[in-house]
């Protein structure tokens, strides 16, 4: 088993002691204390990282949790915290060895071999295939979080859909049969016709990857239902994926075969650890990034920070007759 440990510079001394523990196991430890920075890790390494208050006031901090996070993507992360209370933007939410009783670090050590060998484990297992995210959302939710009211300057917009729904169904319905004649023809049809009921593969490629928080459902869902009903194909989470690193490779695969990257900003967005890694992974592999403002909540450095030089769609400096328009240039790309 081979191991890439990181954590800041500041605690070298803990991250030694807890590689010559694992080296007794037959690990092999390769170590960098940001020193200089956290190059990727090698093939089939495994990312052990230590969180402490020293990370998380380090000027490296970012750069660490990024390097985190791209472990993560690999389902290759494996965290220790040193100290309670400290929790790493945009990782908070998965699990962590628990090192902090300094007194009995050391025989903790144990719960990171075991650690260890469970990603080990589970690497060898066969694969399952996870439930596809593009289904319908079912009438009750296993979401933790609370989902906000559809009413005020949303529920307006969601009056507009409904008019579109009706203004569109005949041409809509028109454009279908005429690709149905010209597929029948053999002839390619001159567009994609848009989604059916039918579920689409999971790692079909979409033209959008949606990326919200599940607070915010009310609203971001019947938006996305409208704008693919206009023949844009999009990506979102409506089953809340929420099993921590087991659907990592999902949200990846889905995030990389997305032509853009829509950020649905809102406060609940801007909390979320899923979204975090999401707007970094969509930055780093080069995501056409669609920022479209639900409220007026400020927006965090470390997500402005991949959003510098972005065009904004702001939906409450819209008048209602524009909102719609503007939502499907933005997400179809016709806004760039």
């Amino acid at each position: 088993m081979r191991v890439y440990l990181i954590a800041a510079p500041e605690d070298e001394a803990e991250g030694d002691k807890l590689a010559d523990y694992l080296k007794r196991f037959g690990v092999f430890i390769r170590r960098e204390y940001g020193k200089y920075s956290y190059p990727p890790a090698r093939h089939g390494e495994y990312t052990l990282a230590l969180w402490s208050r020293n990370a998380m006031m380090s000027s490296r901090q970012m750069m660490l949790t990024n390097r985190a996070i791209d472990a993560w993507e690999n389902d290759h992360l494996i965290m220790a915290r040193l100290e309670h209370g400290l929790s790493p933007r945009g990782l908070a939410d998965l699990k962590m060895v628990d090192l902090t009783f300094e007194a009995a670090r050391e025989h903790r050590y144990r719960d990171v071999m075991t650690a260890l060998r469970a990603l080990e484990d589970a690497k060898r297992a066969p694969a399952s295939p996870p439930p596809n995210a593009n289904a319908p959302p079912s009438s009750s939710s296993g979401g933790s979080e609370p989902k906000s009211s559809s009413g005020g300057l949303f529920g307006a917009i969601g009056g507009i859909f409904d008019r579109s729904k009706k203004s569109e169904a005949a041409p809509r319905a028109r454009r279908s049969e005429t690709q149905a004649e010209e597929m029948t023809a053999g002839i390619p049809a001159s567009a994609p016709a848009p989604e059916s009921d039918a579920v689409a593969a999971p790692d079909a490629a979409h033209e959008v990857f949606v990326s919200y928080s599940h607070a915010n459902a009310d609203t971001v869902l019947p938006i996305v239902q409208t704008v693919e009903e206009r023949g844009v194909s999009i990506w979102i989470d409506r089953d809340e994926m929420r099993a921590g690193q087991g659907w990592a490779g999902q949200i990846v695969r889905a995030i990389k075969t997305s032509e853009r990257f829509c950020l649905m900003c809102s406060a609940q967005a801007f909390a979320s650890d899923h979204v975090r890694r999401e707007v970094y992974l969509a930055d780093k592999y080069g995501k056409d990034m669609v920022p479209i403002r639900l409220d007026g909540a400020e927006m965090p450095e470390d997500i402005e920070y991949f959003l510098i030089g972005k065009q904004w769609l702001d939906l409450n400096a819209l008048q209602e007759d524009e909102r719609l328009e503007a939502l499907e240039m933005a997400l179809s790309g016709a806004a760039n």
